[in-house]
C-alpha cells in the first residue's frame, strides 16, 4: 500500500507515481508492504527534525525506514515550503522536485545513501531516471 497525505497543493497523476514506485522497488528485489507519503508545513518539518533528530531546521524530507526482509514499510514526511523553494533555487518546476523526493525516500529504503558525494551522485542518477520514467508517455498498442 502507497499512501499520499497533503499531496493537494499540484496536480499530479497518483496512480502513475504510485506504480513507477512499485516498479522501482520491485526492480531491487523488494516489495512494497506499506509507504506514507506525508506532506507537511515547514513548522511541522522543524518539529519533526527537533524530536528525532536534534536538529533546529526544516529538511526537505525525512524518511523512517521500518523495511525488513525486502518488505518496504515507512513513514516518508516532505516539507511543501522547502520543497518549492529548492525547486525554484535548482532551476526545478515544483511537480520535478516532488517527484524527486518521493523517490528520493524509496531510494533510501532500498538501501541508497547520500552522506558521501559518490552516494550523492548515485542518488541523484537514480532520482534523475525516476523523473524521466514520470514523463515518459504510455502508448496503447491497438
Amino acid at each position: 500500500m502507497i499512501k499520499f497525505s497533503g499531496l493537494d497543493f499540484i496536480k499530479i497523476n497518483k496512480a502513475k507515481l504510485k506504480r513507477l514506485i512499485c516498479n522501482l522497488v520491485e526492480g531491487n528485489g523488494y516489495s512494497v508492504e506499506r509507504v506514507e507519503y506525508n506532506f507537511i508545513g515547514v513548522d511541522k518539518m522543524i518539529e519533526i527534525n527537533k524530536e528525532f533528530l536534534d536538529h533546529d531546521y526544516a529538511t526537505d524530507i525525512i524518511t523512517f525506514d521500518y523495511t525488513a526482509s525486502k518488505l518496504i514499510s515507512a513513514e516518508i514526511f516532505i516539507s511543501i515550503d522547502t520543497l518549492k523553494e529548492n525547486a525554484t533555487k535548482n532551476g526545478q518546476s515544483v511537480e520535478n522536485e516532488m517527484i524527486r523526493l518521493v523517490f528520493h525516500g524509496a531510494l533510501h529504503c532500498l538501501g541508497y545513501k547520500d552522506k558521501t558525494k559518490a552516494d550523492k551522485q548515485i542518488m541523484r542518477q537514480k532520482e534523475d531516471q525516476s523523473i524521466n520514467m514520470f514523463h515518459v508517455k504510455q502508448t496503447l498498442n491497438v
